[in-house]
């Protein structure tokens, strides 16, 4: 049965581990944290640990509550009685009603591995068991607790390939691609989905593969299954065509030569089959200790093609400069060739190369010449950089990175066929939905949900648009296009049922909208000033006709550029519609 007290003790206790990981660096093993006194007693008593209060009390308190927990199972366990499996495995007990015999047996059940589990459940007809899986990397992903409504067993040996394939039931689907994506966000969006739709028995596992994992859980009687793979974007493009996944996960837009592969299974960049999950950063890290603080985009180019190989050579202390980077099948090391490297840049030889944006980071954090980028959710213990296109250093904050403004950000993408499945389907819109929404705020990336803020007026900003925004507060929502047409993109247009939801609160209800349209610098300034009026009035247009209160649209042509008008994604991003309130 559900057990309250326990479920809300797994959710502290995990928050528990993040914070002790962080705070004193090392490997904390949310398992051995889970159900063991002996282990959290030690770690109460790391350095670390005993200068942060905070910390401290709260692992005290897990350490009671845990104390309390035990006191309850073996109370439940004098007073449980007697079933038919208990009768069966009296033959396995020597004396059955022996305390001490009862406590060995729950401690071998969470030692025993996951093919041992389902041998004792298939003989002994147990149910209601959830499994929680031990990992074999040391990605804070993936060993995010399941939040339990029933009874806790640890499983300790990952599956073979062999053994997934003969894995009885219903495959529900398979999601390949990102492991930006696949290390956090995507295991629990599938946690979720499987929560909504009452499955009972939810266990993960890792495959004998890092970053693959299986889900399995109950229907009735009918056994389901999720297989996840995250070995970078490439490869849910591939998995897709190859018709051996439903879902690919990517951290940057499909390529055309992606989309032309795919055309059989639609229109890879239609509203239908590319969905914006959510919204990331690649940040530039250093050491803590490091003293650079901004950087431009064109000095990161110099740095990762070997230019720039000394830290002399930008104003520091003479070392030389170590490259981290992603892995090539990586959407986040195509993202970073696309807006800083350029198609025909290459790497620096020397550079490491990682999978795990978490790994890159730790590594980071202990070399005080190194540089690297990862997805802004794996900073960690290293330090990000503000970045300049063009224009002001911009740090990667979470409204940075909403507008789209910072000039490393980018979007999280899921990819699906016009034959996808009720399942598949529903796992979208659960993505898409405001729950969906709050999974991917809690893993660390920025949600789509808009949020207003108050900024500083520019003394460089058109007079007019200083005296429009003065006393207003800019949405975290920016409106863009379609590539060569004046058609909101998929983004776009969903953004708008969000501002109506937005608006629908009671307070935002008395909010007023003022829409400010922007274009690139190609071309006659006249002709872009028409051109920034056009594109504000189609969207203010499209908003009054969703019942939205908008009161001023303007535009402003070419002026207050957020990225580099030289290269076509800085023209792209631009090419926009701002969303004022007051």
């Amino acid at each position: 049965m559900a057990n309250p007290q326990q479920d809300h003790h797994s959710e502290r206790m995990w928050r528990f581990v993040i914070q002790a990981r962080r705070a004193t660096g090392e490997k904390v093993s949310f398992p051995k944290m889970h159900r063991n006194p002996t282990e959290l007693k030690i770690l109460l008593k790391h350095p670390s640990v005993l200068k942060d209060q905070q910390l401290l009390q709260m692992g005290k308190s897990l350490l009671q509550e845990l104390s309390q927990i035990e006191q309850q199972t073996i109370a439940a366990a004098n007073n449980a009685p007697s079933t038919e499996n208990a009768e069966h495995e009296s033959d396995l007990l020597p004396n059955r009603a022996n305390l001490k015999w009862r406590i060995l047996m729950v401690a071998s059940l969470l030692l025993v591995g996951l093919f041992v589990l389902w041998q004792i459940s298939a003989s002994k007809q147990q149910a209601n068991l959830v499994v929680t899986t031990t990992t074999q990397n040391e990605n804070p992903a993936s060993q995010l607790p399941t939040v339990h409504e029933q009874s806790e067993i640890v499983a300790a040996r990952p599956l073979t390939p062999s053994e997934i394939a003969l894995s009885p039931g219903k495959k529900l689907f398979s999601v390949h691609g990102s492991n930006t994506i696949g290390a956090e966000l995507m295991p629990a969006l599938i946690q979720q989905w499987m929560y909504s739709r009452k499955l009972q028995q939810i266990q993960r596992q890792p495959v004998g593969e890092s970053n693959e994992f299986l889900y399995t859980a109950k229907s009735g009687e009918q056994l389901q299954r999720i297989e996840l793979k995250a070995h970078g974007s490439s490869t849910g493009f591939k998995a897709l065509i190859h018709g051996e996944a439903e879902i690919a996960a990517a951290s940057r837009p499909i390529k055309d030569k992606e989309h032309t592969a795919l055309a059989e299974l639609g229109d890879m960049r239609s509203q239908a089959n590319e969905h914006v999950i959510a919204i990331d950063g690649l940040a530039m890290i250093v050491h803590p200790a490091n003293p650079i603080r901004n950087i431009a985009i064109g000095q990161l180019k110099q740095i990762f093609n070997g230019e720039i190989n000394n830290w002399s050579q930008l104003g520091q202390a003479a070392a030389p400069i170590q490259v981290y980077a992603r892995d090539k099948n990586s959407g986040t090391f195509d993202i970073f060739k696309s807006l800083v490297l350029g198609k025909q840049g290459k790497l620096v030889q020397s550079a490491r190369r990682f999978e795990s944006n978490d790994k890159l980071s730790d590594e980071i954090a202990r070399d005080r010449s190194g540089i690297g980028f990862v997805a802004l959710p794996s900073v960690r213990h290293s330090r990000a950089l503000a970045l300049s296109d063009g224009g002001a250093a911009i740090l990667p904050t979470r409204f940075t990175l909403a507008t789209e403004d910072y000039p490393l950000t980018r979007r999280l993408f899921l990819y699906t066929a016009d034959n996808a499945s009720l399942e598949v389907r529903s796992l979208i819109d659960l993505a898409l939905s405001e729950q969906g929404q709050q999974q991917v705020a809690k893993v660390g990336f920025v949600d789509l949900q808009p949020t207003a803020a108050s900024l500083p007026v520019e003394a460089n900003w058109p007079e007019a648009y200083r005296q429009l925004v003065d006393g207003s507060q800019r949405l975290s929502i920016n409106f863009r296009f379609k590539r060569n047409t004046d058609l909101l993109d998929n983004k776009a247009e969903r953004d708008i049922p969000r501002l109506v939801r937005y608006f629908s609160l009671p307070e935002n209800s008395n909010k007023r909208i003022y829409l400010f349209g922007f274009t690139d610098n190609t071309g006659d300034s006249n002709y872009n000033l028409q051109l920034s009026r056009k594109r504000a009035l189609s969207v203010a247009n499209r908003l009054k006709q969703s019942g939205l209160p908008v009161i001023l649209s303007e535009g402003f042509g070419d002026a207050i550029p957020i990225a580099n008008n030289l290269n076509p994604r800085g023209r792209a991003k631009n090419r926009r519609v701002e969303i004022w309130v007051r």
